[in-house]
């Protein structure tokens, strides 16, 4: 190992130096999801003042940056290219890598809930009526409705003179 590492030049040793840390970082990180603890990773989160549960500084974008960046570098040179295609290829793909761990990370994210649903929000939204309604409250009926981003499904009742029948449009009261 010695002797490969002596035989590279200064760039070549800065590209690997930066792909194989922050590879680590990621194994690393990896590994603490998949034991539960991703906080850890989670606490060292950056906010820019984003409307996000997702920081764009974070020790995951960051690792993502330096390893498409240090990765890219060295194929880069191995390839032939400058230093300075090496550093600018580096930088779009790490850049690429960062944005794309980004874009993951708020989908996850968004898929987090609490379970709890507040159905106090639904007054004076439409519904659509999925099991009629029977009249004067004689029995209930069912409507979906779009409540906290997601469709939902809730009890209905009316105290309308006429069932109301399926697909039609109510106003949660």
């Amino acid at each position: 190992l010695g002797f490969w590492w002596d035989a590279l030049s200064f760039d070549f040793q800065v590209f690997y130096i930066i792909g194989i840390i922050s590879t680590f970082v990621i194994v690393i990180q990896s590994i603490l999801l998949v034991l539960g603890f991703d906080d850890i990773a989670e606490s060292a989160e950056v906010d820019l003042g984003m409307d996000s549960d997702v920081s764009v500084i974070s020790v995951k974008t960051i690792s993502a940056f330096f390893a498409g960046f240090g990765w890219t570098g060295v194929i880069c040179l191995r390839n032939g290219l400058t230093l300075g295609s090496a550093i600018g290829g580096g930088a779009v793909i790490g850049g690429s890598f960062m944005f794309v761990v980004l874009f993951l990370m708020k989908a996850m994210y968004g898929l987090r809930s609490s379970g709890n649903v507040n159905f106090q929000n639904a007054v004076g939204l439409t519904a659509r009526v999925y099991i009629p309604i029977p009249a004067e409250q004689h029995g209930k009926g069912q409507v979906e409705i779009k409540l906290q981003g997601q469709l939902r499904f809730g009890d209905a009742y009316s105290d309308s003179n006429e069932r109301i029948s399926a697909n039609s449009r109510v106003r949660i009261m």
